[in-house]
């Protein structure tokens, strides 16, 4: 999926529970997340919409979220990154992958992968939870000075503020 300059989006690929068939009549978006047959987007007025599978709940976002800042669709679950920098996740939880840590600090971004999901903090460290099987959430001793994350389906990725890449 894609967001054009008129602020529409634009899906293709596999379509069988409609991930990739916006509702008409969505809004102005600022952002679009793809996940494991379901889609959300990041409205003009920082709401969530998300279309596709909701057979865990995915797409179905709490209704007391509040602004938003940023979304990210994982495998069968979504997490929203809210305007005062806390994490909420809804959807599959089979490894705790949508269970934000007791007391997790101020967030910057938020990343997820198949069945974990990521955070970068406001101290540039990151902190992930979920699925370990791959060791996708054991985060480099000594990471610091991260300035970007990005979960792929069992490994995370951090850009660091020397433009140089670690992954786990």
């Amino acid at each position: 999926c894609a967001v054009l300059d008129n602020q529409s989006v634009e899906c293709w690929g596999w379509n069988s529970n409609q991930q990739s068939s916006p509702p008409t009549n969505l809004g102005p978006v600022q952002n679009v997340s793809a996940g494991r047959e379901h889609t959300c987007a990041l409205l003009e007025d920082q709401s969530v919409v998300c279309w596709g599978l909701d057979s865990e709940g995915q797409s179905s976002p709490p209704s007391n979220l509040g602004k938003i800042a940023a979304i990210s669709a994982g495998d069968y679950f979504t997490c929203a990154l809210l305007e005062d920098q806390s994490v909420e996740c809804w959807g599959r939880n089979n490894y705790g992958q949508s269970i934000v840590p007791t007391g997790l600090g101020a967030v910057s971004k938020i990343t997820t992968g198949r069945e974990h999901s990521c955070a970068l903090m406001g101290d540039q460290s990151v902190e992930c939870w979920g699925q370990n099987t791959f060791n996708q959430l054991a985060v480099p001793s000594g990471l610091s000075s991260v300035i970007g994350i990005e979960a792929g389906s069992a490994h995370t990725c951090a850009v660091l503020d020397n433009k140089s890449v670690e992954c786990w």
